[in-house]
């Protein structure tokens, strides 16, 4: 395969996407809520448990913002040890990013801005790595590849019926493959502009760095492959085990991959699979520590990611799956009842369907087989036991990330293959000297669903098949527009959440901002909650929107007392309450207590 640059148009609009992505990653950092789950993150770097903090901010007593977030912040009392032990309690979490924030945030502050900007430049580094595994894994298409299909069939079958050009220079039928850089650059842009890649890069969560570290293993281990030397199986390994340290889920990806080397040495033992299996014990015994921890605390974990059991309908899973697809290329936050809901999942799983059957027809088995197993080994053990057991836990986008670069892949071989080599083989046909209607000849015979009729029509049909001739002439023009409106789409996702102070990925945590609105315009408010699974979460995320007069009461047991209600303050709420607690004040106060439509907020009016 060549490895020329693409051509100048390209270049520039390929540059343009990845400058737009790098400044939709890297500005703004503070605008969004900072949710639940990034408020764990800070309480885990800065020492403490979800426990703990519970146990003293629930007190009963009158507290203010700063009571809160002083433990979103570290302190002298708090050390490295403190982290590693509030890590351990929570085993489905490995402390590889949770370490790096820590020496993060002591080097530029607790600020949301701050935190955030540590996943924002991790997320830069996936362009080169992702760069990277596209010219390990498709420099290895030989030029010639293209596997025999009924459509070439019936190109050979009817060209064989066309009239003999007088002395024009044989020419092939199978079209060069696109370049190995090309495709590494159309991978970055649709990377880059991914409107899901741009949200979790804003994000202090660790799934930046695990969409690194994917990347990563996956590039050092075709290059093991091909060069099959100490020192390549000695990268693939260090790779490997980030990757584990990241996250539990890299251990479906290795097993993918374990599937993708035996497979490739056609299950015969090999110097690879040797020295495969030798880099991967290396990083088992290297990740034992983490792994013996989780297996021993089991109930922890189990306690911990309790929701991802919690059933939901087979048909809003169906639907999450469809949305966890699209959100790779288009995510424009519809509600469930919008039409556009039901209509572009669908679409764009056509596209990822055909790009992986492109891809399969176009590539060699060390090609296609890496991408079919980064795909099914991540995402096939998160859907079946959800159709089996029940549960929701392929309803999240996040887990499916390796999956999902799997998909970006193989659309980026086709956006490269079917928008990047046809004026480069029309090119080399016309210098061959072939005639007219051989300069018509299709540029590819199954680069797209128009190419049905892809031969000269035989004479006298002509007419018959004008209709096909025409798309034929057109299908580079067609998959480019295709092209164009996938990019274009991801670039105006961006646009759009780019200003917004929420959005999906935050859950439950998504009304906060406006709540906290709510809260703000009164006088002087008081916030009233009691304990509960989110509440220390969400209080916290909440508090990073109030003013500083805003005060809280946080309620420890109201099942046995509800203490008296502080007076002095103009307005009271109450925040994500128990019914427990919502009755209790009824009866103690015969208050009146109004729910705020689709908001966790409550309005309670005193007698």
């Amino acid at each position: 395969m060549h490895n020329s640059l693409p051509p100048p148009g390209w270049r520039l609009l390929l540059l343009t996407l990845l400058v737009l992505g790098i400044f939709f990653r890297v500005v703004n950092l503070d605008h969004k809520v900072y949710w639940h789950d990034e408020v764990y993150t800070s309480i885990r770097i800065a020492g403490y448990t979800g426990d703990e903090v519970s146990r003293e901010i629930f007190k009963d007593q009158v507290i203010g913002v700063q009571e809160l977030q002083k433990y979103q912040r570290i302190s002298p009392d708090k050390g490295l040890d403190d982290t590693l032990k509030a890590l351990a309690k929570h085993p489905e979490h490995p402390p590889l990013y949770y370490l790096m924030a820590r020496f993060w945030v002591q080097l530029f502050g607790s600020s949301v801005t701050a935190i955030r900007s540590l996943s924002a430049v991790i997320s830069l580094l996936a362009f080169p790595s992702i760069y990277w595994l596209c010219r390990e894994l498709f420099t290895s298409i030989p030029s010639h590849i293209h596997r025999n299909t009924p459509l070439q069939k019936l190109h050979s079958q009817t060209t064989d019926c066309s009239p003999p050009a007088s002395s024009a220079p044989p020419v092939s039928s199978a079209p060069s493959a696109p370049s190995a850089l090309l495709i590494g650059w159309v991978a970055i842009a649709l990377l880059s502009i991914s409107p899901f890649h741009v949200v979790y890069a804003q994000e202090a969560r660790q799934y930046s760095l695990w969409t690194v570290t994917i990347l990563l293993t996956n590039a050092a281990l075709i290059r093991a492959i091909r060069l099959n030397n100490n020192r390549s199986w000695v990268i693939y390994a260090t790779t490997l085990i980030l990757g584990l340290y990241t996250s539990l889920f890299s251990i479906l990806g290795a097993i993918g991959q374990g599937i993708y080397v035996i497979t490739l040495e056609k299950f015969r033992w090999t110097k690879t699979i040797k020295s495969y299996l030798i880099a991967s014990l290396v990083a088992i015994i290297v990740f034992a520590p983490w792994l013996v921890l989780t297996i021993t605390t089991w109930q922890s974990l189990q306690g911990n990611t309790t929701w991802t059991k919690v059933p939901i309908s087979l048909l809003i899973l169906i639907g999450c799956w469809f949305l966890n697809l699209s959100s790779i290329f288009i995510d424009l936050f519809f509600g469930s009842t919008h039409p556009l809901t039901y209509i572009v999942p669908p679409i764009l799983s056509v596209l990822v369907g055909y790009a992986i059957y492109f891809l399969f027809r176009h590539t060699p088995q060390q090609v296609w087989l890496l991408i079919l197993t980064m795909i099914l080994a991540n995402i096939l053990p998160l859907i079946v036991p959800d159709l089996i057991f029940g549960g929701q836990r392929s309803a999240s986008t996040r887990y499916f990330i390796p999956g999902l670069l799997g998909i970006q892949l193989a659309v980026a071989y086709l956006f490269a293959e079917v928008g990047g080599r046809r004026k480069e083989n029309k090119g080399r046909r016309q210098k061959a000297g072939g005639s007219p209607d051989e300069k018509n000849l299709p540029l590819g015979d199954e680069s797209s669903f128009f190419s049905v009729a892809c031969s000269p029509p035989r004479r006298g049909w002509g007419s018959v098949l004008l209709p096909s001739a025409f798309l034929r002439s057109y299908q580079r023009q067609i998959w480019q527009g295709i092209m164009a409106v996938v990019i274009s789409s991801g670039v105006l996702c961006c646009i759009i959440s780019f200003p917004a102070d929420s959005w999906w990925n935050k859950l439950f945590s998504y009304q906060n901002p406006l709540s906290a609105k709510i809260i703000n315009q009164a006088y002087q408010p008081l916030v009233i909650s009691n304990t509960a699974d989110i509440n220390t979460g969400e209080l916290i995320s909440l508090s990073y929107l109030l003013d500083e007069k805003v005060k809280f009461q946080l309620i420890s047991q109201p099942q046995i007392d509800i203490p008296p209600i502080p007076e002095g303050f103009s307005d009271l709420f109450l925040f994500y309450p128990s019914e427990i607690l919502r009755k209790g004040l009824e009866q103690k106060y015969r208050a009146k207590i109004e729910p705020m439509t689709d908001l966790p907020l409550w309005k309670l009016t005193m007698p």
